[in-house]
């Protein structure tokens, strides 16, 4: 995918899910003592999906216990969120599992303290699955990248009475700020972050962030009416008529003298007043209140395109990029729904 936004000549950012894969995997499941209970967890798993009788007796003891009639969760090393789920689904199952363990010789006890490390990294990592359902979600935006990490850092940055949560905050918070140092900074992200009715330059701290980024804004609008003016423009033809033809030879002097001779100040003034349009629209959109968080920027820009022409031209490129690469993860994999029709013989 990088390779191709290269050639393209397409600018892109990196995926957000992987760079936090990469901020959790560094902090937190990369601790010799989350590996060990992820090692163990994997085998306890892995038991109950290799044997139907082990099932079996496991969905006995569910309806004993009045527990959810749930099979156990086999996460993937390259999802996070996987071994996320498998921790949840084993703490809902945790009083079926230590029963059939204590019933089964030569299975390893999951002990009471490694059941509280594990309930203490779900709750540490509960928000960061949340937000990547979110962002992996078809109609996600890249504007969700800047406001998600500024939230993140904040909520790791809350203290807490309980010393094994907050050092696994620690970690995570160090991670978050080596992993998207200088995200702040990409143009790309800020001006499509600014331009979502959602967020705006709202989640800047200062005036002089919220002024940078509207300028932004300004300098994109500025390129997108450049190059569509670029592009209206067409080269005279050789079949049209020469100037003389048409008697255009004088006016042409005009332009250059008498009272054609200020025509490139005026040219360059109308030429501001259309710029001042773009001023205009970007003025009335930043002094409007946020929409909800729930609502879609693009079904919002499509129902505002009228009110703000130009922002709207460039709202659409900038939040058509998606955060994340599982919804194109996902179309390569629908492949597998291919299959082929056997040939009909006559």
């Amino acid at each position: 995918m990088r390779k191709a936004m290269s050639e393209a000549g397409v600018p892109s950012v990196g995926c957000f899910a992987h760079t936090l894969q990469l901020c959790i995997h560094d902090s937190l499941l990369s601790q010799q003592s989350v590996s060990d209970l992820i090692a163990l967890s994997r085998k306890t798993v892995g038991h109950f999906k290799h044997s139907s009788s082990a099932q079996s007796r496991l969905s006995a003891l569910q309806q004993e216990l009045g527990l959810p009639n749930h099979h156990l969760i086999q996460d993937v090393s390259t999802r996070w969120n996987s071994t996320y789920l498998m921790f949840d689904r084993l703490t809902e199952q945790k009083r079926a599992v230590n029963i059939y363990v204590s019933e089964t010789d030569g299975m390893q006890h999951i002990h009471a303290q490694r059941w509280t490390l594990m309930e203490d990294v779900l709750k540490v990592l509960k928000p960061f699955e949340e937000l990547t359902r979110e962002i992996s979600g078809e109609n996600a935006c890249i504007s969700t990248v800047l406001p998600a990490v500024m939230m993140l850092k904040r909520y790791v940055h809350n203290e807490t009475d309980d010393h094994g949560i907050k050092q696994m905050k620690t970690r995570l918070l160090k991670s978050l700020q080596d992993r998207f140092e200088g995200s702040e900074q990409n143009s790309h992200l800020v001006v499509a972050t600014s331009l979502d009715p959602r967020y705006k330059t709202k989640f800047w701290g200062s005036d002089t962030e919220q002024c940078r980024s509207k300028l932004l804004v300004q300098e994109a609008v500025s390129r997108l009416s450049e190059s569509d003016h670029d592009a209206s423009a067409r080269p005279t033809t050789s079949t049209e008529q020469p100037e003389e033809e048409h008697g255009l030879t004088v006016r042409t002097k005009r332009h250059c003298s008498g009272i054609w001779s200020g025509w490139d100040d005026l040219y360059r003034i109308n030429t501001e007043a259309v710029t001042s349009g773009a001023d205009v629209e970007i003025s009335v959109f930043f002094g409007e209140p946020l929409i909800p968080l729930r609502e879609d920027p693009l079904l919002w820009w499509k129902t505002n395109q009228q009110r703000f022409p130009l922002l709207a031209k460039t709202a659409k490129i900038y939040l058509c990029a998606p955060p994340t690469s599982v919804p194109s993860e996902r179309l390569f994999s629908t492949a597998g729904d291919i299959r082929s029709q056997p040939a009909v013989t006559c």
